[in-house]
């Protein structure tokens, strides 16, 4: 049986997580045992933002899901509400200011968020359901599609 440390290695060695670095969609920042800061591309708007930080959480990887949160890698801490994603619908609710912020993404594949809400919310979303199948780089790719959507519309404030 593969570690949890094992499963992690594999999964920022794999095809999938390589061929995602090599587009420019993700790249990892850092890992420390089961904490890895991964940066993932956005669509270029006005505000000059490129890319946003997020904390990923892989304890139990793979068995459980990552969760991950906005960070900020210089102060060491949750990015401040005032310079995460802003846009449409689904960018409000995913990187919601209210659901647990700084905490967790609102995704039924988020380890916490699943954890905070109602216990059928994955099953009611199948195509956003976790199964270590699917691995880390499904949840990499809900987060940059968003970030990269017609939806995103930028930072809610420059730095």
């Amino acid at each position: 049986m593969t570690t949890t440390d094992e499963a992690i290695a594999e999964a920022f060695a794999s095809t999938a997580f390589r061929l995602g670095e090599a587009r420019g969609r993700w790249r990892l920042v850092w890992r420390n045992g089961t904490i890895a800061a991964i940066a993932i591309a956005c669509a270029t708007r006005d505000d000059g933002v490129t890319e946003y930080l997020f904390r990923f959480d892989l304890t139990n990887y793979p068995r459980e899901s990552p969760t991950a949160y906005l960070w900020d890698d210089l102060r060491k801490t949750s990015l401040a509400q005032d310079l995460w994603p802003t846009g449409g619908p689904r960018i409000a609710q995913v990187f919601s200011t209210s659901f647990h912020p700084g905490t967790c993404l609102y995704l039924p594949c988020d380890r916490v968020a699943v954890a905070k809400h109602a216990p059928t919310w994955p099953d009611e979303h199948p195509h956003l359901r976790w199964s270590p199948e699917r691995g880390l780089v499904f949840y990499l790719e809900i987060v940059s599609e968003l970030l990269t959507s017609k939806d995103y519309q930028g930072r809610a404030r420059s730095t």
